[in-house]
């Protein structure tokens, strides 16, 4: 740390060394720990043939439900 000082004569103290954030470490934890624990599907409907499966999942998602609840909740 060092204190510098404005041309107004305020003085401040700043931190030569900024630290710096861990954010690619934990993404890759993060990313560990999903594979580990989930798996992912990807779904894709078509609006004019899948509109009654798709007015099915926007009534579950519209009582408060996420999407994969709502898809969960569809399928049992």
């Amino acid at each position: 740390m060092f204190t510098s000082y404005h041309e107004r004569g305020e003085k401040s103290i700043e931190n030569a060394e900024k630290v710096k954030r861990k954010t690619h470490t934990s993404t890759e934890v993060k990313k560990r720990y999903n594979d580990k624990t989930y798996k992912s599907y990807s779904l894709n409907l078509r609006k004019l043939e899948d509109a009654d499966l798709i007015a099915r999942i926007e009534a579950e998602k519209a009582k408060g439900f996420g999407t994969t609840e709502a898809i969960k909740r569809l399928l049992k």
